[in-house]
């Protein structure tokens, strides 16, 4: 679990590079919950615009939804994606193996 919880965040700060730009900051909050861990990255991007990641779903290019979202629910957990022009957040719950 901490591996793939490790490649989520990896796969959230490299979009950060990407999209936000080199050295551009970013958040990365973990938390033990008792029976299930959160972990949120967050920036202070442009956010993610409408329909932008489902655009991509339908063009082959399943960066965030295998990276990100295919990991997460393979772990039995969630992410929740918050964007818009305060940046972007991602929090990912999941339980304790």
């Amino acid at each position: 679990m901490v591996a793939e919880l490790v490649a989520v965040v990896v796969a959230c700060l490299d979009n950060v590079t990407r999209h936000v730009g080199e050295g551009a900051p970013a958040w990365v909050l973990l938390e033990d919950l008792g029976d299930r861990v959160a972990v949120s990255v967050r920036d202070e991007g442009d956010g993610i615009p409408e329909g932008r990641l489902a655009e991509a779903r339908a063009e082959g290019r399943l960066g965030v939804s295998g990276s990100i979202e295919g990991r997460v629910r393979d772990l039995g957990g969630t992410a929740t994606l918050s964007t818009g022009p305060f940046g972007t957040e991602w929090e990912v719950v999941v339980p304790k193996g």
